[in-house]
């Protein structure tokens, strides 16, 4: 997307999410554009420090990577809860269901894997969303 403040063109926002002991860092936000809504979606979580705000307060946590502005010409901001729903399957080595040693090693598995996930990834920042 171009910035509609400085036209520099952008793949990310630059915002802040709220860390675990309660300070604040900075981290991106990929954008996804949709054509048909003629809007651009990006996808976080209550963490966000711009979650609770006002409308107003929210355009400051969203800013462009090169000229530090709300991108947008438009200050309307729709923000929505998104749920993520999380179910497990059967263990498909196992004939009588998933057992409890095979759910132990599916978790410890992707708690290996989670280990060296960037945080933003965890979140699914980077993945990108169907509508």
């Amino acid at each position: 997307m171009i910035c509609e403040k400085c036209g520099a063109l952008i793949t990310s926002i630059k915002t802040s999410r709220f860390a675990f002991d309660g300070s604040d860092f900075d981290t991106v936000l990929k954008i996804e554009e949709d054509d048909h809504y003629n809007a651009v979606i990006m996808e976080t979580d209550r963490e966000w420090t711009g979650y609770e705000l006002s409308e107003r307060e929210m355009r400051d946590r969203l800013l462009c990577p090169y000229c530090k502005q709300f991108p947008f010409a438009n200050d309307e901001i729709q923000i929505y809860d998104v749920v993520r729903i999380v179910c497990f399957k059967r263990d498909q080595t196992e004939k009588g269901g998933v057992t409890a040693e095979s759910a132990i090693k599916a978790v410890q598995e992707a708690a290996h894997e989670l280990k060296d996930t960037p945080p933003d990834d965890l979140l699914g920042i980077g993945s990108t969303m169907q509508f």
